[in-house]
């Protein structure tokens, strides 16, 4: 198995398991696989500041019947962690996977 063939395979198991943890952990809707695709790109989307394309996966997400007050919490706990420090290891989808799963989450203080 090439490097490129193991390092896809580790990605589509972590995403696996994200899918898990959030259908583990969430009540309802906001915890059903297409709820939490949809749901976490939005977030990366807004965050990105491409609201046009964030307002058409929103439409998705809502036909979905995904709950869009868990979208705003989610939202809320990624933008109150401020910006990402691009001297760290910390990533977009990390951080918006955090606050899918838990929406009051906040990050301890940089030391």
């Amino acid at each position: 198995m090439t490097p490129e063939q193991q390092a896809a395979r580790e990605a589509q198991k972590r995403s696996v398991e994200e899918f898990a943890e959030a259908a583990r952990l969430l009540p309802g809707s906001a915890g059903l696989p297409e709820c939490v695709w949809t749901g976490r790109r939005i977030a990366s989307l807004l965050w990105r500041d491409d609201i046009d394309t964030a307002r058409r996966h929103l439409d998705l997400y809502e036909k979905f019947g995904c709950p869009t007050e868990h979208l705003k919490l989610a939202f809320r706990c990624l933008v109150r962690q401020g910006n990402i420090d691009p001297k760290t290891q910390e990533r977009l989808t990390g951080r918006v996977q955090q606050c899918w799963v838990n929406p009051d989450y906040v990050a301890a203080p940089a030391q």
